[in-house]
């Protein structure tokens, strides 16, 4: 395992505790090297998690956006809080994009895939994503593919992999999911 991979993790207030945790903690497990940036509220300098921890910010996507030379691959967490400010981010279009374009892998989880998706990087690509239909429908008018809108946690379906995109289904599926993202980080 090369232990020389950098992977960047993006989260804003609203990211889901269990899905964030578990990915950072994992993969520095696993020997790689784990940096966060945060979107910051104005007049911040923490963000809060979906279930009230407040974690103090050293990094945001302003200023990490001129490293991302620094990093091979990308998490982004769900919850809906953190998806829907991610959203309206400038820099992160600027990051998934840059991911993208330099064919670096993404892992994206719960309802962080439709960040993907609503940039188009998930047409024509087998994808999964939290399980309600606000979700879902944003996948699939944007050209995702799901194989099974009824999958559930335990199900092989949970965890999808397509090139370089990583999708898994939600907090049930945390440990799981970052499981494979330290073979699909490799």
């Amino acid at each position: 395992m090369s232990k020389n991979n950098r992977i960047l993790i993006i989260a804003a207030d609203g990211y889901e505790d269990l899905e964030f945790t578990a990915s950072f903690d994992i993969l520095q497990r696993w020997g790689f090297n784990v940096d966060v940036a945060y979107l910051l509220q104005e007049g911040k300098k923490y963000v809060t998690s979906a279930c009230g921890l407040n974690v103090m910010v050293k990094e945001t996507l302003e200023s990490i956006t001129p490293k991302l030379d620094n990093y091979d691959h990308l998490m982004i967490p769900g919850g809906d809080g953190n998806v829907w400010r991610l959203d309206k981010s400038e820099y992160t279009s600027k990051i998934i994009e840059h991911f993208i374009t330099k064919n670096k892998k993404i892992g994206a989880i719960c309802a962080a895939p439709v960040l993907l998706a609503k940039r188009g990087y998930l047409k024509d690509k087998y994808a999964i994503c939290y399980p309600a239909k606000k979700y879902q429908s944003i996948l699939i008018a944007n050209g995702a593919k799901i194989k099974n809108l009824s999958c559930k946690a335990d199900q092989d379906c949970s965890v999808v992999i397509d090139n370089n995109i990583m999708t898994g289904l939600d907090f049930k599926t945390a440990v799981k999911f970052a499981d494979k993202l330290v073979t699909f980080f490799n």
